[in-house]
């Protein structure tokens, strides 16, 4: 099934197009080029430390 490419590769929607995005695009490029910590935008924004450091380092959110 493997070599004959045949695994069925299921392409999620990225980016705000997913509906279990929880920041925007905006939100996203403002965590990057913004100077806070990490806490300080969870706290604006609502979500967990972790996801502004992963969409800041780029684990999530790669395509921007």
């Amino acid at each position: 099934m493997y070599s004959r490419g045949r695994q069925g590769v299921r392409k999620l929607p990225i980016g705000e197009d997913n509906h279990k995005t929880v920041l925007t695009k905006d939100q996203v490029l403002a965590i990057r080029a913004g100077g806070k910590a990490d806490t300080v935008w969870a706290k604006e924004l609502g979500v967990t430390k972790g996801c502004v450091r992963h969409a800041r380092v780029g684990i999530t959110w790669k395509h921007l």
